[in-house]
């Protein structure tokens, strides 16, 4: 069971300063608890011998740096990150005027956006034979 391959979200390249591996992030959704429990599940199945939570952490922390699970910090978008990096650079004020704007601006369209995408997830699910037009099979 490689949950990182299964339901993490590669980086799309390494971090500076760091090796280059690419950090995978797992859903926030995910604890170290819930993968410990799934961890111990497997060992119980095939019968071996299985480290307990604060063992599976000090692993995870030496081990595996490359695997995160993911903060609402890391969840902006490259513009968004381009547009902070501007920020924290601008020397000027027109500078600093103008690169709060360009974020400002943004995000204002990021929220819209994302009110729109609620309101059809929502629409769906109040009546999926409407809005959803798939099958499975």
């Amino acid at each position: 069971m490689n949950t990182s391959q299964e339901i993490g979200l590669p980086y799309p390249a390494a971090p500076r300063g760091k090796d280059n591996i690419p950090i995978v992030f797992l859903p926030s959704s995910t604890t170290k608890l819930h993968l410990h429990a799934q961890y111990s599940a497997a060992c119980v199945e095939r019968n071996v011998r299985c480290v307990q939570i604060s063992a599976f952490k000090s692993i995870w922390l030496h081990c595996v740096l490359h695997i995160k699970i993911a903060k609402p910090r890391e969840d902006f978008c490259g513009t968004c990150e381009r547009l902070r990096r501007d920020i924290v650079g601008a020397v000027t004020e027109d500078e600093k005027l103008h690169a709060l704007t360009a974020m400002e601006t943004h995000s204002t369209d990021a929220r819209k956006e994302r009110n729109v995408y609620l309101n059809c997830v929502q629409m769906a699910v109040s009546d999926p034979v409407r809005y959803c037009h798939f099958t499975f099979d």
